[in-house]
């Protein structure tokens, strides 16, 4: 699982990968008591796939909270994997390189080990792999603002999904896809998806993937400005939230909430709901939390004219966004101290963070990306009806075959008569 913002709001990214790490405070205790664990395993440890297996469950653990470590880890989870030559674990080694490449902001390193393990994946028939790659992939592609890319590659892991019957990698594929339609302001396609994430989440009792959902949902209502709605999916969530101590996600719901609370005028509201929010991000060490929080708590206090308050919290907004790589926050923040500058009458500076915004926006989004998602979308729905008609041709085929044979059998019998 990771987030990713957009405007006043987080939406979750999930990954394919099944040991992701979920930071909730409990989350924390647990994962630390795990790898604990696992450091006195690896000193027993031989260097085969064991050892293989765990370096790679500690990278993942150390993943969140320290990407630098993780990556250490998986490297020399990596080496083992390629001095006893186990496709497999070498794949899962990469894997592991590119989720922590990608929870440090380094979209680069993370493509090319992600396409390391794709290659493998490929070569060893691993069906499921492949799928967990392609959306992994989609993640990259979608922090990085390339849509139609981010919308290819999820839909390359739906297919496989859909094939094998997974329910929630499928529902973990169409939230993804939703928030990639959502991103560019499709609501229809966004809610479809979501929905049917939905759906195949409460199907086999994922209280996560259903508060994820009831998050993502929310955002669609609270951007179409039915406000009501929003709420109601907003409060689902938390409350489900707050149910299974996931403090990550009640974080996320407080600063959601806050967003309606702008909108509705209520800026007293809104501020509890973001400090709230920012509290626990920080408890938790959620650096693109953080960030967002800082942005929401500045542009409030720019509604309310405290404007020494709210340049303090843009201008850490700013500088945190630039130190992890957080482009779509720096487009917020430019945007939010652009109104600042505004409002105090300085145009210049106005003038020159509004650059900075419309850099950073359309390098986000442009119409020939919307071009090119509309494409990759019909390429997929095309493709599932071949395939379809392709099945119901083939079980004609063999009912007329089968008839075929029968006729011959009675044509023999009667001869032989």
């Amino acid at each position: 699982m990771f987030l990713r913002k957009s405007g006043n709001l987080f939406y979750f990214l999930l990954f394919g990968f099944s040991l992701i790490f979920i930071p909730c405070m409990d989350g924390l205790v647990i994962a630390q008591d795990k790898a604990d664990s696992l450091l006195l395993l690896l000193k027993k440890d031989k260097e085969d796939t064991i050892k293989v297996n765990h370096l790679n469950d500690l990278a993942m653990i150390r993943c969140y909270s320290d990407p630098d470590t993780s990556v250490i880890l998986a490297n020399n989870a990596l080496a083992i994997a390629g001095r006893i030559n186990s496709k497999r674990h070498i794949a899962d080694s990469y894997q592991q390189i590119a989720i922590a490449n990608y929870m440090k902001g380094d979209y680069g390193a993370s493509l090319e080990n992600n396409f390391k393990t794709l290659k493998i994946r490929q070569e060893t028939k691993d069906k499921g792999g492949i799928a967990e790659v392609y959306n992994n992939i989609g993640n990259v592609y979608s922090d990085q603002g390339n849509y139609p890319e981010a919308l290819k590659n999820y839909y390359a892991s739906l297919k496989i999904r859909e094939a094998i019957g997974n329910k929630k990698d499928i529902a973990i594929s169409y939230n993804n896809i939703g928030i990639i339609y959502d991103s560019q302001k499709n609501y229809p396609e966004a809610l479809k998806n979501y929905f049917a994430a939905l759906k195949l989440f409460e199907e086999i009792g994922a209280k996560m993937g259903i508060a994820h959902s009831y998050n993502n949902i929310g955002i669609i209502y609270k951007e179409q400005g039915n406000y009501p709605e929003a709420l109601k999916n907003y409060n689902a969530s938390l409350k489900i939230r707050v149910e299974i101590a996931d403090k990550s996600g009640i974080s996320y719901s407080y600063n959601n909430i806050g967003s309606v609370n702008i909108e509705q005028g209520n800026y007293s509201e809104a501020l509890k709901n973001y400090f709230a929010s920012l509290k626990i991000r920080e408890e938790i060490g959620d650096k693109a939390g953080i960030a967002g929080s800082y942005n929401n708590i500045g542009d409030v206090y720019s509604r309310l004219k405290k404007y020494k308050e709210a340049e303090e919290y843009l201008i850490k907004s700013k500088k945190l966004s630039e130190e992890i790589g957080y482009k779509e926050n720096l487009s917020n923040t430019y945007n939010a101290l652009t109104e600042l500058d505004s409002s105090k009458g300085d145009f210049r500076g106005a003038f020159e963070n509004h650059k900075l915004y419309i850099l950073y926006r359309d390098s986000m989004d442009n119409e020939e990306a919307r071009k090119k998602t509309i494409q990759t979308q019909m390429t997929y729905e095309f493709d599932k009806k071949q395939e379809t008609a392709k099945s119901e041709q083939d079980k004609k085929d063999v009912i007329a075959e089968a008839e075929k044979r029968r006729q011959r059998i009675i044509t023999y019998a009667v001869g032989a008569g």
